[in-house]
């Protein structure tokens, strides 16, 4: 049998100006574990020797193609390399950048299990040798979210790098996607426009690119102090937010939000230096971001910056800067009274003439009186179900925290054991929610949002958990031989919540037997007594089914059979069992805690999903091993 195909990556490489870098760079795209690739050069007018060390490398390695062009720009060069582009997907990557080893094929594997429209991944700052996270990208790309969207994920406005994405070229083409040619910041729309018309979007949380700070100041992003700088950007922020526009409006208050509290104020620490025309703009702006926003949401940080802004206090603000690096988002607590916080104004802002404002920030209440809560991880613990986080009031010192935690139901509530640990200095307190699955089950059928408490130092509030982030590792559901599912979901921008309902059906042991290229599959189930399977069914994300046959062992206990012939397509696949019980409305099967999964053939392994449902997952990979292992013996 021969190797089965793997899809074909052109990775578009625009080179001008980078003699030092581009080896580096085109070197590390050559040493992608996925080695199916089309390297796409193109030299854009450079006057250097980066194009001839791009075509030393082509005459050693065949992938490696060189095209030269006159200078146009980067987006134009972009453009002009997606008209050699041959491949089933397309990525790009600049001269002087890097990609980590595993970047291409991570992307690979995760567009070929899900089809979605294209794969981005989280970005980490190059600075000489050392490593750094990038705070842009990291909140929003940092833990995989497979097969989302924007409208799921209004805070993918945040990542507006093209170079850490993989695109399947059908969908560039379908979505009429294209670069900006002739201005700076030429990805910023086409990402727009990208995250708009996907319908499915693969955040795969691993590192896929490493964008390099330049040493001599020489990128697009480190000249900051030219006004034609900030006019581009302003630019392309404008046709983003027509884009953005068409998503939503959580979208595009994520997105305002987004340009009031980054994008304009990155020109902060270059204003006095920029000089009147740059000072003109970057007041307009601040003025329009602010506008479209609700202050009160943004982070004492953005309000002082924004106000030195418009007040042409060009010099204070350097020093205000420093000061909130140092200090965080937010401004120092003074003292706590009733449930108002005042906070201490440092002297670097006392004599920046902010006016009202300052006498405004001395006294914040609202919501400086609802606790903070981020989950950190969903686990089972034996026959416990944990949550566990970080919870405090925003600006007071978390020293003497008090912390309770109740899921709250229609009718039902069901507190949870809790352990704080509180922090010496400034910080969070740490906390473990604690509920036992027996007790849990007994409040059948129960839907139980979770809500936490905080008392401190006279401050008390309450507040629903609804996580801006999902946990990188979330409990899947706990199913007892009885069909009752005690299932915590976790989902973004969505109260956090746990469910204990009862099944129809559950698999209580699997078994899977080679069956010449394919297998033979056995499948326990416990029903309802009410429910008389009438028929049962394994189906492909494609579409592609296998009817099962089903026999009644005793009252309420069935076994299902059916025979799963291979399917080639390069990665992982999932057959899914549905029963009909003759309602016409077929059903996935859960998976009890105790069912006993056996495979006598590891490229078809019963197995449940990350949701608990029964599956039977297709790995085509390891027949490919297993097949060069026998040929090389």
């Amino acid at each position: 049998m021969g190797e089965a195909r793997t899809p074909r990556v052109s990775v578009i490489v625009p080179v001008f100006g980078v003699e030092e870098l581009v080896e580096e760079c085109l070197r590390s795209i050559l040493a992608q574990t996925h080695t199916n690739l089309q390297v796409v050069v193109v030299d854009d007018g450079s006057r250097d020797g980066s194009a001839t060390i791009a075509r030393q490398i082509g005459a050693e390695d065949p992938r490696v193609e060189v095209h030269a062009y006159p200078n146009g720009g980067l987006g134009l060069a972009r453009n002009r390399g997606l008209a050699h582009a041959e491949g089933d997907y397309v990525a790009f990557v600049d001269g002087d950048d890097v990609l980590p080893p595993r970047a291409l094929a991570t992307m690979v594997a995760s567009l070929e299990r899900t089809g979605s429209d294209f794969a981005t991944g989280n970005v980490e700052r190059l600075v000489g040798t050392e490593r750094r996270r990038s705070p842009q990208h990291a909140p929003a790309l940092g833990l995989p979210d497979p097969a989302t969207s924007l409208r799921r994920r209004p805070d993918l406005v945040w990542a507006t790098t093209s170079c850490n994405s993989l695109f399947r070229r059908s969908f560039w083409d379908r979505a009429e996607l294209s670069f900006a040619v002739g201005v700076l910041y030429e990805d910023m729309a086409t990402m727009a426009r990208a995250y708009a018309c996907a319908s499915s979007i693969d955040v795969v949380g691993a590192v896929t690119y490493l964008w390099r700070l330049r040493e001599d100041g020489s990128s697009i992003t480190q000249q900051r102090a030219r006004p034609e700088n900030l006019e581009d950007r302003l630019r392309a922020l404008a046709a983003s937010r027509a884009r953005y526009a068409t998503a939503g409006d959580d979208v595009l208050r994520a997105f305002d939000e987004k340009v009031a509290t980054m994008d304009v104020l990155l020109y902060a620490p270059v204003a006095q230096e920029g000089g009147v025309r740059l000072q003109r703009a970057l007041r307009s702006a601040s003025r329009q971001a602010t506008r479209r926003v609700d202050r009160s949401r943004l982070p004492v940080r953005a309000r002082v910056l924004h106000t030195l802004i418009r007040r042409r206090n060009w010099s204070a603000l350097v020093p205000a800067i420093d000061f909130f690096r140092e200090h965080g988002q937010d401004l120092p607590v003074s003292s706590v009274r009733g449930d108002t916080v005042v906070v201490e104004i440092p002297r670097v802002l006392d004599g920046a003439k902010i006016g009202r404002f300052g006498r405004r920030l001395r006294t914040l209440g609202g919501p400086l009186t609802v606790p903070e809560v981020a989950v950190t991880s969903v686990r089972w613990v034996d026959d416990t179900l944990e949550i566990a986080g970080r919870t405090r009031f925003r600006s007071v010192p978390a020293a003497h925290l008090d912390v309770t935690v109740v899921l709250g139901g229609a009718s039902h509530r069901a507190g949870a054991a809790v352990t704080v640990e509180r922090p010496d200095g400034p910080g969070p307190a740490e906390f473990v929610a604690r509920w036992s699955r027996a007790e849990l089950a007994k409040l059948e059928p129960f839907t139980g949002a979770m809500v936490v408490t905080l008392t401190n130092d006279g401050v008390s509030g309450e507040a629903q958990v609804v996580p801006r982030r999902v946990p990188g590792s979330v409990a899947g559901p706990s199913v007892s031989a009885d069909r009752t599912v005690v299932r915590p979901v976790v989902e973004r921008g969505a109260p956090l919540r746990v469910e204990v309902q009862r099944r129809p059906h559950v698999v209580t042991a699997a078994h899977t037997t080679p069956s010449g290229a394919g297998a033979h599959v056995e499948v326990d189930l416990v029903s309802a007594s009410s429910f008389v399977l009438r028929g049962a069914t394994f189906t492909l994300p494609t579409g592609a089914s296998v009817q099962a046959g089903v026999t009644q062992l005793q009252d309420g206990t069935w076994r299902v059979t059916a025979t799963l012939a291979e399917d080639k397509t390069p990665g992982q696949r999932y057959w899914r069992l549905r029963v009909d019980g003759g309602n016409g409305r077929p059903a996935q099967v859960a998976v009890t805690d105790e069912a006993v999964l056996v495979s006598q053939t590891p490229r078809f392994r019963p197995v449940a999903t990350g949701k608990g449902w029964f599956t039977v997952l297709e790995d085509e990979s390891i027949a490919t091993q297993a097949e060069g292992r026998s040929e090389s013996a």
